[in-house]
């Protein structure tokens, strides 16, 4: 994919020009558990930021780096603002780490994630009605490629990244992740027997209450075994992608971030935001909505489960988390609205995809898309 390579090739030559002044001077720790040596050579230094944003494009496992020493703003999340931070530190614009201007760190021994996968995709052309496989391997840390995650932060106060889907038979939600590149649920895409037709992607004013815009998809993909799931659930892979060939950078943008253990422990807040069909029994249709809550629970491998209330509509919409640095708003998805539990001993509950490698690698590192 060009948009991929050149992304990769600008990388390679910012760090060549970076570690001339950076990767000389590489501070030297003592242990394996101090922040910053993410990669566990002993030193902090350039190649540390290299295997993070490695990790972050889905092109290396959990295994090859120190998930623990990549939490630099100790949310428990490891995500693109991590590997800000861990820039700006080596800059010395940040004296110190970890840093939150929340003040809300949390320290904890347990940084596991779920194990990676290959997985295999169904690509749809929306033009010539075709359809095509493919597969994304289970990450190797032999056969990694240095890439630059070279996302900004959302700085804006709405969220016109988060976008409405309408196609023949329903209504949904997405959320863009790259320039062209929307993520959403794959019940969204797909009715079980066929590919949807006619799917119109609506963008939104700030308010979130009008279309500014419209666009149409080139491709649909959603994963093989939503189809034909190895287990029990066919919603541990709920989750799809669509290609657009339009520029989409002008509404921002929402990164990715994988939860890791004991992230519901630490009470942060976390919003599920889409276009419900009601709300409270009253019809909000064609306006943004978000609701928070707190995760209940993500022992789930392949799921996030949360109170943050969400209904029809809302599917295919992000399940993220908020926070600022430097004075912006930060959003990182963490999930992708899916299931409605309903009620537990009087506690709405919902679902979403968990984000974990292989979506990473699907929406991150994905040379079929295009």
């Amino acid at each position: 994919m060009k948009r991929f390579l050149k992304r990769m090739t600008g990388f390679l030559s910012a760090v060549c020009l970076t570690a001339v002044s950076l990767a000389s001077m590489p501070v030297t720790v003592s242990a394996t558990n101090i922040l910053g040596d993410i990669n566990n050579d002993g030193y902090i230094d350039i190649t540390d930021s290299v295997a993070l944003n490695r990790y972050l494009a889905g092109l290396v496992p959990a295994s090859s780096i120190n998930l623990r020493n990549a939490d630099l703003d100790r949310n428990v999340v490891i995500d693109v603002n991590d590997s800000k931070i861990f820039m700006r530190f080596l800059m010395g614009t940040i004296d110190e780490i970890p840093y939150s201007e929340s003040g809300n760190t949390y320290n904890y021994s347990n940084y596991s994630v779920p194990a990676d996968e290959t997985r295999s995709y169904i690509k749809y052309d929306c033009d010539t009605g075709t359809q095509s496989t493919y597969t994304l391997s289970q990450a190797s840390p032999a056969a990694a490629t240095a890439l630059d995650d070279d996302r900004v932060i959302d700085s804006s106060s709405n969220a016109q990244c988060i976008v409405r889907l309408v196609f023949s038979g329903g209504r949904g939600s997405g959320f863009i992740v790259d320039d062209h590149v929307i993520a959403t649920c794959a019940h969204c895409l797909h009715s079980g027997t066929s590919f949807v037709q006619n799917v119109t992607i609506q963008v939104y004013n700030a308010a979130g209450t009008s279309v500014i815009a419209t666009y149409s998809p080139k491709e649909l993909h959603i994963a093989s075994s939503y189809l034909n799931p190895p287990r029990d659930n066919k919603y541990d892979y709920d989750y799809g992608l669509i290609y657009v060939e339009e520029d989409l950078s002008a509404y921002g943008n929402m990164a990715l971030g994988i939860i890791t253990n004991n992230f519901e422990n630490t009470g942060q807040t976390v919003k599920s935001s889409g276009f419900p069909s009601e709300v409270n029994g009253t019809s909000a249709n064609g306006v943004r909505y978000y609701g928070a809550g707190s995760v209940i629970t993500n022992t789930h491998d392949y799921h996030v489960v949360h109170t943050a209330y969400t209904s029809p509509g809302d599917s295919g919409g992000p399940v993220y988390i908020e926070y600022n640095f430097r004075g912006s708003t930060f959003r990182s998805a963490i999930g992708i609205n899916s299931l409605i539990y309903g009620n537990d001993d009087g506690i709405t509950q919902c679902s979403g995809v968990r984000i974990t490698l292989p979506l990473l690698r699907f929406y991150n590192s994905n040379s079929n898309i295009g």
